[in-house]
């Protein structure tokens, strides 16, 4: 499963409305840094874990716009290059100015406290979803979604699946090749 490009934009806008409604100067900086967090595996299509071990000092290049993502899926634990938005570069180096005391551990939060915040953000979305599959209750859209929201927009946009494999980190060209499968409506959108 992932956000439609509607989808995604609103729980989008509810994240960066969380973050700058913050009552106070301390509440921003904590909600800023899961705000990066949130838009860093938007816009990388990296997953939680990889993202929490981003060095903000040594693997972000702002002059290439370009994030090393340590892999996770891989044994070797290889690092790959992510290309990003230079605004999502501009969004951390302007954090980082205002709290320069967070250098360093940008990114290093609790793993469940950004879960948390996540589903409280997509319910105020009012998109989270509850079912129950083979006896496990599991809720949708979770931060994982933000991975295969990624990969169906590199695809729809024409990356060639090799690259988004190795964007996303892929293991296996057989894992990426899942997400082309369209749906329905997205054949419907792709043909017109």
């Amino acid at each position: 499963k992932y956000l439609m490009p509607e989808e995604l934009d609103r729980l989008t806008s509810t994240w960066r409305t969380w973050c700058d409604q913050a009552p106070s100067k301390a509440k921003h900086r904590i909600r800023g840094r899961h705000w990066l967090i949130y838009l860093t595996m938007r816009h990388t299509g990296a997953r939680l874990g990889e993202v929490l071990r981003i060095q903000d000092e040594t693997d972000i290049n702002t002059r290439q716009s370009e994030i090393r993502i340590t892999t996770l899926k891989r044994r070797t634990g290889e690092k790959r290059l992510v290309p990003v938005v230079p605004e999502l570069i501009s969004e951390i180096a302007s954090y980082l100015m205002e709290y320069p005391e967070i250098r360093g551990k940008l990114f290093s939060l609790d793993a469940s406290n950004f879960r948390k915040r996540f589903y409280d953000l997509a319910d105020q979305a009012g998109m989270l979803e509850e079912e129950y599959v083979d006896g496990r209750r599991e809720l949708f859209p979770h931060p994982h979604t933000l991975c295969h929201t990624r990969a169906m927009e590199l695809l729809s946009a024409g990356v060639p699946v090799t690259a988004v494999q190795d964007l996303l980190g892929h293991s296996s060209l057989l894992m990426t090749a899942q997400y082309l499968r369209l749906s329905g409506q997205d054949l419907k959108n792709t043909l017109r």
